[in-house]
């Protein structure tokens, strides 16, 4: 899966996991952001 976690200024995707993975991610200021998952099947 990736994880583009909606801030402009970051490069996306910033983590890549597989599914079932934890991802832990920490931003740099508090605020509302607008997150995507992107899972993808299990033969990439």
């Amino acid at each position: 899966m990736n994880f583009i976690q909606g801030e402009a200024s970051v490069t996306q995707p910033v983590a890549i996991a597989n599914i079932g993975d934890v991802l832990n991610y920490q931003y740099a200021e508090a605020g509302v952001y607008d997150v995507k998952v992107i899972a993808k099947g299990g033969a990439v």
